[in-house]
């Protein structure tokens, strides 16, 4: 096969065709998966002793294919010894995101517990280590 041929040309096209493709078909796919990744907005506290740090956030899931997005809450607390983490429907009541001026995170004044309030709602978490959780409480 010379370097002047028709057939030579007709290769090199349709391998720089399927490169294109192949390339485009990825890039359809990165944009698809970046524009279908959790969106989250909340608020994080640190207790009042900087020990530990607790975090509420609504978020919004959309399916990579199809279906409904799926909006959820996620709430967490850490510090030494404490890593709760719970994930849960949407709790109704008004708006506590980062843009809000109102705060759903209040710590004990000795952060020995962190709850998560809403209108509806209240979460209490123990910031306590080793509670164990089956032991009856006086």
């Amino acid at each position: 096969m010379r370097l002047g041929s028709r057939r030579f040309w007709w290769r090199v096209l349709l391998v720089v065709l399927s490169a294109l493709a192949a390339c485009f078909v990825a890039a359809v796919i990165l944009f698809r998966w970046l524009t279908t990744q959790p969106l989250c907005d909340g608020q994080f506290s640190q207790s009042p002793d900087g020990a530990y740090e607790a975090s509420v956030f609504t978020c919004s899931d959309a399916p990579f294919f199809y279906g409904e997005i799926k909006h959820y809450f996620e709430f967490r607390v850490r510090g030494p010894g404490v890593d709760h983490f719970l994930t849960s429907r949407p709790i109704p009541g008004p708006c506590f995101a980062s843009r809000c001026e109102k705060s759903a995170i209040v710590w004990d004044k000795q952060p020995a517990a962190v709850r998560f309030v809403f209108p509806s709602a209240e979460l209490r978490f123990e910031t306590r280590p080793n509670i164990d959780r089956f032991e009856e409480q006086p």
